[in-house]
């Protein structure tokens, strides 16, 4: 069973998600759309994405939620690794709604 329990990290407040390297491209010769992209979010932080059409932004979202598979790196929520859950169980942990 999946636990996701709150960890203190460095430089204060606790760690909630972690992206570490995460690459997407979507055809196996293209250029990627999302290219060794690494952030971190604490409790309490807000996180806007803000970019042109097709600079990645839904793409980074339905990776994080599951619907999208990365082609490597990692998304780590308290520190576990949530990308080889089945996205029922990161839905518990984290999901996003499109606006149109």
């Amino acid at each position: 069973h999946y636990a996701c329990k709150p960890r203190k990290c460095d430089g204060g407040g606790i760690m909630m998600l972690r992206i570490q390297n995460i690459v997407k491209t979507f055809a196996q010769d293209s250029a990627p759309v999302i290219n060794d992209l690494s952030m971190q979010l604490k409790q309490g932080d807000f996180c806007i994405l803000i970019g042109s059409n097709g600079s990645g932004k839904s793409t980074l979202l339905k990776a994080l939620s599951g619907e999208d598979a990365l082609n490597s790196g990692s998304v780590l929520l308290n520190q576990i690794d949530i990308i080889q859950l089945p996205i029922h169980e990161r839905a518990k942990y984290i999901s996003s709604i499109s606006q149109n």
